[in-house]
């Protein structure tokens, strides 16, 4: 690598063969990156000579621009870069992560629009950067286009307006499976239009909810979610009440929520198999949570490991004195498991809920 400079101009010369980049701490506007000392002028970072470049991190440059990226780039991470107003311009034919975080008045735009279209992208992460979203509305006379393309799996954003609209929950519906809503200190409470568009996403197998702290309720059409396996909750102070949770939970798990007083008034899914609840400081949900130790079958689980299992610890737990008969035994687990460790155990329910590793 060798650096070059003529006047305010500035270049950096880099191995054709990179694959990944990391631009940490950058102060200046621009910045040109080359195999080559060809090339003019440059208000912007500049990376078309580097054909096997991959991976792109941009960490605290706040006044670096990006004109254009590399056409092979799979993963582009832009932390801290307040300068960009726009995504940079297709073609990024091959992206398939893309996490932005901070970015300040950053727009995603039709460069997003474009990346849904293409089908590529599969992991997407907005933190605060509040207008990334804004002119998805722009998209409707082509969202049939986009709902048969986008492969997008993964949401994680604190933007819950810009995400939970009934344009961008179109585009996604056929393919999201994770949504993570996080780190939103503003929110108390879903609209009734945030409502009614997460119910569009009926793919979703995975709803995470994280470090909302003034968040009062959970979303009110949570259980009309048909394909909805896995229920996190953690960090949110203010949630004092589960609602009605969809027919097809599997697991629910929920953590520093010292608001939430109980379990469900009108019960819990015939289809859960794990529940998972710790440090919420409230002892009537821990009492219910005993209450029903024995009521998560396990037996049913042990089975479809026995093939793979080889070792299980169960450990922890100071209450167990011997195994019933729905606890896991070697009639379950002899063809696969070859070890058995019992340890102390902080598990609350051995019936209930189960370590494994692999």
């Amino acid at each position: 690598m060798a650096t070059a400079a003529s006047g305010d101009e500035r270049l950096l010369l880099l191995p054709p063969q990179l694959q990944e980049l990391t631009i940490r701490g950058f102060q200046e506007r621009s910045l040109y990156c080359s195999n080559s000392v060809d090339g003019g002028e440059t208000a912007a970072i500049e990376l078309q000579g580097l054909p096997s470049l991959q991976t792109l991190s941009i960490f605290h440059c706040p006044k670096l621009l990006c004109s254009s990226l590399q056409t092979s780039l799979q993963r582009l991470q832009l932390w801290f870069v307040e300068g960009m107003a726009t995504l940079p311009p297709p073609p990024l034919l091959n992206l398939t992560n893309l996490e932005i975080s901070r970015c300040g008045n950053l727009r995603g735009g039709q460069v997003l629009h474009a990346l849904l279209v293409q089908g590529h992208l599969t992991n997407l992460q907005v933190i605060k950067t509040p207008n990334f979203f804004l002119g998805s509305e722009r998209w409707v006379d082509e969202q049939d286009d986009v709902r048969h393309c986008s492969k997008l799996q993964v949401l994680r954003t604190d933007d819950f307006a810009g995400v939970l609209a009934t344009t961008i929950c179109r585009l996604i519906a056929s393919s999201l499976t994770v949504l993570a809503l996080q780190h939103n200190d503003d929110v108390e409470c879903f609209t009734k239009e945030q409502d009614e568009a997460l119910q569009i996403l009926t793919s979703i197998q995975d709803l995470e909810i994280f470090c909302c702290n003034k968040l009062l309720f959970l979303p009110a059409g949570l259980n009309q979610l048909p394909n909805l396996e896995v229920l996190r909750i953690c960090g949110c102070r203010a949630i004092s009440s589960l609602g009605s949770l969809p027919d097809s939970l599997q697991t629910l798990r929920i953590s520093v929520c010292p608001a939430i007083h109980s379990l469900p008034k009108d019960g819990l899914p015939g289809s859960l198999r794990e529940i998972n609840v710790r440090d919420c400081e409230n002892e009537e949900l821990y009492r219910q949570c005993h209450k029903i130790k024995g009521t998560i079958p396990v037996g049913q689980f042990c089975r479809l490991l026995s093939s793979s299992l080889t070792t299980l610890v169960l450990a922890w737990n100071d209450e167990v004195e011997c195994f019933t008969r729905g606890c896991p035994s070697d009639s379950h687990l002899h063809s696969g498991a070859k070890n058995l460790v019992l340890q102390h155990s902080l598990l609350g329910s051995i019936n209930s809920w189960i370590h494994c590793e692999d």
